[in-house]
Formats: structure tokens, C-alpha cells, sequence
């Protein structure tokens, strides 16, 4: 029963992920033909629907049981809003802003995509090299629960690891996200900890599998915005 809700849970959040990953390229494609056909204004409503909309559901997933992170997300959404109010101001403004709007924005769209694409991993890196610093000690950790971001409806969840260190038995937990390569409850898994600070660890097989997704991701911000601005220039 629980290898068939995991199968269940990794099967909504591919398809979750394809939906973002079509809604990103649509929101692309659409940029691409505005600034071609001389729709200018539309690019950065597109743009700013799609981050404001993905910083949004970052912010969401983050409240539930990691107040401290929502900063991140909401980077996404302020971002996302400002844009999208600017290519409304484009459009609707004065004749002078509208003019300086169409012609800076686009530019300022694709700085934008390889700006969150180089952020997402070098903030993931950030992370991973402070918990790689205090996470020194290996146990083996049996998995007995799970923290949500935003209740227990989100597609991505946190595993909680019970291990023996010494002879007392501890609880480690970390505010880190994923929705692919976890645990199932009762699953046993070596995982690197701190002995001072219980609310972090590493854990290879997720770490492999959150460093491939974020690379992904930033890797489809820097072309998406490299291609924008080969589109401008050429």
C-alpha cells in the first residue's frame, strides 16, 4: 500500500512538472512572438504571469514548515509582479513610457531568466556546502515520517529520519523539498548528520536527484533567456 501511494505521489509530480515545463515554453514562444510581431508589451505580462505565478506556489509550499525560506520564492513572485505591471504600464502608459518600456524590456527580461536560473543552483549550493560542513557523522536512518511544505496535499515532501547516535535515539529533519527519489516509511538509508544541530542532514540518493532537478531548471531560465536576447540582437 505505501510502494503504491509513493507510486501514485511520483507519478502527480512528473505530471505536474511536464505541466510547468509547458506552460514555461509556452510563456517563452510567447515572448519570442510578441517581440516579432511588435507586440512588445505582451512579453513581460507573459513573463510576469509564469514567475509570479511559480513564486507563489514556492511561497505556499514553504510556509507550512519553512517560514524561514519563503524569502526565496518571493524573490519569484515580487520579480513576477513588477514585470507584469510593466508591460501593463507599456501598454496603457503615456507614449514616452510606453516607448522606453518596449525597447528595455525584453532586454531586461532575458537578464532576468539567467539571473534565476545561475540563482537557483548557486543558492542550492550555498546550502548544500553549509550542511556538508556540520554533517560530518554517518548513521543509518529509518525513515518515520514526513514534513509537508503546504499541507499534506503538496507533491513535495521532506523525509524524517529516526537514527541511534550512541545510545540515544534522535530525530533529524531538514527544510529541504522534493517530490522525487524519497523514502517510503520504514524505508532504512545512511544519511550524514550533525550531532549538534537536528534539523539538517544529507542524504545521497534525494541530494543526486534535487542537484539534477535544480540544474535542469536553471539550466531552461539561462537558455531560455540566452535565446531571448539572441532573438533581440539578431
Amino acid at each position: 500500500m505505501v510502494y503504491e501511494l509513493d507510486n501514485k505521489h511520483t507519478f502527480k509530480m512528473v505530471t505536474v512538472s511536464v505541466l510547468f515545463l509547458v506552460w514555461f515554453f509556452a510563456s517563452a514562444f510567447g515572448v519570442f512572438y510578441a517581440w516579432k510581431n511588435h507586440l512588445g508589451w505582451m512579453a513581460p505580462i507573459l513573463i510576469g504571469q509564469y514567475l509570479a505565478f511559480f513564486g507563489l506556489i514556492g511561497m505556499l509550499s514553504m510556509i507550512g514548515d519553512a517560514p524561514k525560506n519563503v524569502w526565496f520564492p518571493s524573490i519569484f513572485f515580487i520579480v513576477g509582479l513588477l514585470v507584469f505591471i510593466s508591460g501593463l504600464v507599456a501598454h496603457y502608459g503615456d507614449t514616452s513610457m510606453k516607448n522606453a518600456l518596449i525597447e528595455v524590456i525584453p532586454y531586461m527580461a532575458a537578464v532576468i531568466f539567467m539571473i534565476i536560473g545561475v540563482g537557483i543552483n548557486y543558492i542550492n549550493n550555498m546550502i548544500m556546502k553549509r550542511y556538508k560542513q556540520q554533517c560530518i557523522h554517518s548513521v543509518i536512518g529509518e525513515c518515520v515520517d514526513f514534513n509537508f511544505g503546504y499541507g499534506k496535499r503538496t507533491l513535495t515532501k521532506s523525509p524524517i529520519y529516526e537514527a541511534m547516535v550512541g545510545e540515544e535515539k534522535r530525530r533529524f529533519t531538514r527544510s529541504i523539498y522534493t517530490g522525487f527519489s524519497n523514502p517510503t516509511l520504514g524505508d532504512k538509508r545512511e544519511i550524514l548528520v550533525s550531532y549538534d544541530d537536528t534539523d539538517m542532514y544529507l542524504e545521497n540518493i534525494s541530494d543526486k536527484s534535487i542537484k539534477k532537478f535544480n540544474l535542469i531548471l536553471g539550466v531552461i531560465f539561462v537558455v531560455a533567456g540566452f535565446i531571448i536576447l539572441i532573438s533581440l540582437i539578431i
